[in-house]
């Protein structure tokens, strides 16, 4: 292989390559050119759009094959010897790059680093001092063979350069056969994202195909089919081609076409955002404190392409998982795939007494995943607020049946302070006052006993569980570490007398019953991001087992791999009788959820009339759609489970660090868990949610361009279940430097008490 690829001084900075990866009228462009197949002739449209410019102008291509018999550089260099030309990874073989790459026996270049070297050189041209001041620069990177032609690991094209998702100019096949073509390649990359203003077709010897007519009639309206003047035959050189007139003025128009449609795409974007403050009502906001509204033109993995200052792009990393969703990253090929294939199979049919592969297949995986050994019915829903409507259905026909004589008592719940299961109505009632249900209804009414729960973290660089005063403990429990937190084996007698006490205290004046007990396994989210103490809930669940109550886990949030395991329940040792799945169920890409519950609760609502059924249902229950994302969000997770058999404890966040943040001044605890890092902050702001004591250090991150929505005091972050550990370590880095400049300092250690 020939490495042509050369060292760059700059060093590579994101933010300043999207930055300068705008394009509009003015402004700087970058195009990347893609082939309907190989010998479309890409070549010869990036000279011709690279001559139609007097501006500095550069030429980039990733990968080469077939060198030094075929080199698009020198071929560029040959009709537009001015441009700045560069190929960064030839290989000799005239085959595609990953079996040239094969052959030639080279270290295979990875997706992740093409597309980083592409971004530098990129950012290394516009930032050279010759095209500092420059506003109407070209850069062209010309894309190897066709839109999903393999790059050199193997994966495809359209895959590996979606993270930058440059504005896409098409090469059309002109010739029989090149309808399907072109369109298929239309497609693959609409299907991924990407913005494609034009479609050049060149124009064909007979005159009578006429593909560009066709394929007018059958893309999008913003993209434009455009017939370029044929080019001529292979023996006779390009030269004359170039200096006709009719052909200067092709590309010219072209130019300016797509210099037309970026400015247009960057004054949409403007006009979005602007007028996104007059006509949304946004969740979870006091629009009489509305700062400045995120406009995201795009999202891949864990970030979010946003639009900023007029004509600006850049990247910011999503640290709160899009609320807690994204599992399996942003703009997912695979995922889309699954989409496009539902809807175009199905669209959405109902599902009352029928089945369909999604539905049934994303069950099964459900009730063999988090469901195993103990679940055996799966009944669907739209999302997590519901869910946990539908168990609360299920649990409590569960207890009336196994207690009739009970039945005419007020139902209640058993959950814990600081739970949240949503914002319905019903289930609004199952979680203590709190600022999320105060003043939102005068429907609500806390139907629930709520146990304070003693809750763990690090502080001041130790694990400790901090104790309620209603348990009478005059101290916190200093652990060894997270092992002992979650050793099966620690257990608490004050916990289990004093719980018993109450449940008996509570059913014994037999005026209300208790109809379920309803807790998040392990982690409250909208409560704080806490760690509730292990042996406390096993205690409850324990409790309330020899006393005949249901429990429900609501694993909205910290089920599918949130919590570095399938399922809470396999952190707290025990199962319940109905758990609660969303957000992660599908990805992070469409809403749906699953409530799975155990035969016994099932045949509760077994009889003869159809009364006596679980009637509830929604019109987009187990909609095709969010059941194939669920299938391939779950396939994605599968491996997350040979990971732990051979680690069960999967590490996203560096303890230490986490540890020496503990003990910075105005940091009261930090907890980690799972794909979650949260920081509680004290000292000004109130408490609760609508505290605002975290919002300084939000503000910092989203400066150094990380997306963090605190959570009251709190700053948290969250990665995705297939994170690196490496993309968590530059996280908490970042988190760190925005402390400190928040004034926060390390604690004298010789100061501790």
């Amino acid at each position: 292989m020939f490495r042509l690829f050369r060292d760059l001084s700059l060093p590579y900075n994101v933010v300043q390559v999207r930055k300068m990866c705008v394009s509009a009228a003015g402004r700087p462009l970058v195009l990347q050119i893609w082939g309907s197949n190989t010998g479309v002739g890409k070549t010869v449209l990036s000279a011709g759009l690279l001559l139609s410019t007097k501006d500095p102008t550069l030429y980039l291509k990733p990968v080469q094959t077939g060198y030094p018999t075929s080199d698009d550089s020198a071929q560029i260099n040959r009709y537009a010897p001015k441009v700045h030309t560069l190929t960064l990874h030839a290989y000799e073989h005239a085959v595609s790059p990953d079996l040239a790459s094969s052959l030639e026996r080279s270290q295979t270049v990875t997706d992740v680093a093409l597309c980083s070297q592409t971004e530098q050189t990129i950012s290394h041209f516009y930032a050279s001092t010759e095209h500092k001041h420059t506003s109407r620069s070209l850069a062209l990177i010309e894309t190897a063979g066709g839109v999903l032609s393999p790059g050199p690991s193997g994966s495809l094209q359209a895959d590996i350069y979606r993270p930058l998702r440059l504005p896409a100019l098409l090469l059309g096949d002109a010739n029989l056969g090149g309808i399907s073509a072109t369109l298929s390649a239309y497609e693959a990359m609409c299907l991924r994202g990407y913005s494609v203003p034009g479609i050049v077709m060149f124009a064909e010897g007979t005159g009578l195909l006429e593909n560009e007519s066709s394929i007018q009639k059958c893309v999008k309206p913003e993209t434009v089919v455009f017939r370029a003047p044929e080019l001529p035959p292979p023996d006779i050189s390009l030269d004359d081609y170039f200096r006709d007139t009719q052909v200067k003025h092709f590309f010219k128009k072209l130019h300016d076409h797509l210099r037309y449609t970026e400015g247009e795409r960057f004054n949409a974007l403007s006009q979005m955002k602007e007028e996104s403050q007059r006509i949304f009502w946004y969740p979870f906001t006091q629009h009489s404190q509305l700062g400045d509204i995120t406009c995201i033109d795009s999202a891949h993995g864990e970030q979010f392409i946003i639009h900023k200052d007029g004509h600006k792009l850049q990247p910011m990393t999503d640290v709160i998982g899009s609320w807690w969703t994204n599992g399996v990253g942003h703009g997912d090929s695979e995922t889309a795939k699954a989409i496009g294939s539902a809807a175009g199979r199905y669209g959405h049919v109902m599902f009352a007494e029928a089945t369909f592969e999604p539905a049934f297949e994303l069950a099964k995986r459900v009730l063999d995943g988090p469901g195993a050994g103990w679940a055996s019915r799966a009944f669907y829903s739209d999302d997590g607020s519901t869910a946990v409507e539908v168990a609360l259905k299920m649990a409590f026909r569960k207890r009336a049946m196994d207690s009739p004589a009970r039945r005419h008592l007020p139902v209640r719940i058993v959950g814990l302070a600081g739970s949240y299961h949503g914002d319905t109505l019903g289930v609004m009632n199952c979680a203590a006052d709190s600022d999320y249900n105060r003043l939102q209804t005068p429907w609500y009414q806390p139907l629930g006993f709520f146990f304070e729960p003693p809750c763990a973290a690090i502080r001041d660089g130790i694990w400790t569980v901090e104790m309620p005063d209603w348990l009478g403990a005059e101290h916190e429990i200093v652990l060894d570490g997270r092992d002992e937190l979650f050793s099966m084996e620690r257990s608490h007698k004050e916990y289990e007398d004093r719980i018993s006490r109450s449940l008996d205290e509570i059913l014994g004046k037999d005026e209300v019953d208790i109809g379920a007990l309803v807790m998040e396994p392990v982690f409250l989210g909208g409560g704080g991001m806490k760690i509730v103490d292990p042996a406390f809930q096993r205690a409850l669940v324990d409790a309330c087992r020899k006393r005949g109550i249901p429990v429900i886990f609501d694993e909205i949030f910290t089920g599918l791999w949130r919590l570095g395991v399938e399922s809470g329940s396999q952190l707290l040792g025990r199962e319940p009788d109905i758990a609660a799945y969303g957000k992660l169920l599908t990805g992070g890409t469409v809403p749906l959820a699953i409530t799975i519950s155990t035969h016994n609760v099932f045949q509760a609502f077994a009889g003869c009339s159809k009364k006596e059924a679980l009637l509830h249902g929604h019109s987009y229950t187990a909609h095709a759609i969010g059941c194939a994302a669920g299938v391939e969000s779950l396939k994605r997770y599968d491996a997350l489970k040979q990971a732990q058999g051979i680690d069960p404890n999967i590490q996203y966040w560096n303890e230490d660090t986490a540890r020496e943040i503990s003990t910075y001044n105005s940091v009261k605890s930090v907890t980690t868990i799972g794909t979650v890092l949260s920081v509680e902050l004290g000292g000004k702001g109130g408490s609760g949610y609508a505290a605002t004591g975290a919002y300084d250090v939000a503000q910092e991150l989203k400066d150094e361009g990380i997306f963090a929505r605190p959570l009251g005091n709190v700053i948290y972050m969250m990665c995705t279940p297939i994170s690196h550990k490496a993309h968590c370590d530059m996280l908490l880095a970042r988190l760190t430097k925005a402390l400190q400049r928040e004034g926060v300092k390390n604690v004298n250690t010789s100061d501790r008490s």
